[in-house]
């Protein structure tokens, strides 16, 4: 009985943290209308932002819109360049009906915006995805001359990063946050270990003053 509650428990446990991070579709154009698609396949959660594929012929395709998922089944492409990088150059928004679709592209790829070592370190050993160390990010905002996370400059490293998702941890709960919608796509209780919070992030970098908590509540 005591082996049944715990397996239970086990299964519970596990579920609810699987739906925490939603899984990545594979879909299609239907049909087109102004700015807006319909997808043959939604998207599990509105918000969520994917790519186009569109086909070229020849079994050539290539990534042409980004889009994000306003309401099951349809979404608006997205205004701005899809890859911030000078060097190369940056496709004409291009769609078609029956063109690919890829709703939580690079959804694997998630940075972590946590208060302390130790809270990182629990996020990254629970579940398996590539997470991208705060590191990068903390040397991608001196470069930009920021010091504190914002939605024009974690749009921008997601970007010149391939990052698809940030997880910030924010007071009593967690929230996984779509750079590219700016949206946030799940969110669920969570303690942080120990009262430990540095600023501005959790990185190996000098420390300094300030409010680690305000810095990522700009996210609502």
């Amino acid at each position: 009985m005591i082996k049944n509650i715990i397996y239970v428990s086990i299964f519970l446990s596990v579920g609810l943290f699987a739906n925490f991070f939603p899984t990545t579709v594979y879909s299609k154009v239907k049909s087109i209308q102004g700015n807006q698609i319909t997808l043959t396949k939604a998207f599990p959660r509105n918000g969520m932002s994917g790519v186009v594929l569109h086909s070229f012929g020849k079994n050539m395709e290539a990534i042409s819109a980004i889009v994000v998922q306003s309401s099951p089944h349809i979404a608006t492409m997205y205004r701005g360049n899809i890859i911030n990088n000078r060097s190369l150059p940056s496709p004409k928004n291009s769609i078609s009906i029956g063109d690919r679709v890829i709703g939580g592209y690079l959804y694997h790829n998630i940075l972590i915006l946590a208060p302390n070592s130790k809270t990182y370190a629990k996020i990254v050993q629970a579940s398996s995805h590539l997470w991208i160390h705060p590191d990068i990010y903390r040397a991608f905002l001196a470069q930009r001359g920021e010091m504190t996370p914002s939605v024009r400059n974690l749009e921008a490293f997601a970007k010149a990063s391939q990052v698809g998702l940030v997880y910030i941890v924010q007071n009593n709960r967690a929230i996984l946050y779509d750079p590219i919608s700016h949206k946030v796509i799940s969110s669920k209780t969570f303690h942080p270990i120990g009262k430990t919070a540095k600023y501005p992030f959790y990185n190996r970098f000098s420390a300094r003053k300030g409010d680690y908590y305000k810095s990522v509540g700009f996210i609502k």
